[in-house]
């Protein structure tokens, strides 16, 4: 048997041979260590599956997704997700990041409107360490991805220069 390749079962039904692993996502819990189809045929199946199911996910969104509950459990999933959790890893219950993203809220700092620059972001205070309570804010979007080029001194000097508030 050749542990290079993999036969997926909608190209075997085009009648197309196996192919190299290469073009097989990873499955730590599948018995080969890949997913059944190729990457080609899953992003086909997937894209139909959103495409006939788009009232489904509009509905999931609209009415979890955005709500800090909803925030709050996905924010996390991405935290875990994420290569840069660090050394210490995610240690925030979800019901922490709820607490502090309802708290955000109520300043009007950010909201939970998806793709905006106001929407609600996770951040490590300290980015080399993992998310523990005592190492996340709940920071705007914007303010999140400027972090990457700007100091927090000339991010301070941009928000007052605007007239925000910072103490709240």
């Amino acid at each position: 048997m050749n542990l290079s390749v993999k036969q997926c079962p909608q190209c075997k039904n085009e009648g197309i041979g196996p192919i190299s692993l290469s073009e097989f996502a990873t499955n730590k819990s599948a018995s080969s260590g890949y997913q059944s189809w190729c990457k080609t045929h899953h992003r086909e199946l997937n894209n139909r599956w959103c495409r006939e199911h788009k009232e489904h996910r509009k509905k999931y969104s609209d009415s979890y997704v955005r709500t800090p509950r909803g925030w709050a459990v996905h924010a996390r999933k991405r935290a875990t997700r994420e290569e840069r959790a660090g050394p210490d890893g995610v240690h925030v219950s979800v019901e922490l990041l709820e607490s502090l993203v309802t708290n955000a809220l109520k300043t009007g700092m950010v909201t939970l409107n998806t793709n905006k620059p106001d929407t609600a972001s996770l951040d490590r205070i300290v980015s080399s360490k993992g998310y523990t309570p005592d190492n996340v804010q709940i920071v705007p979007r914007w303010y999140n991805m400027a972090k990457l080029h700007f100091t927090e001194t000339e991010l301070l000097e941009a928000v007052h220069r605007f007239g925000w508030r910072t103490d709240l």
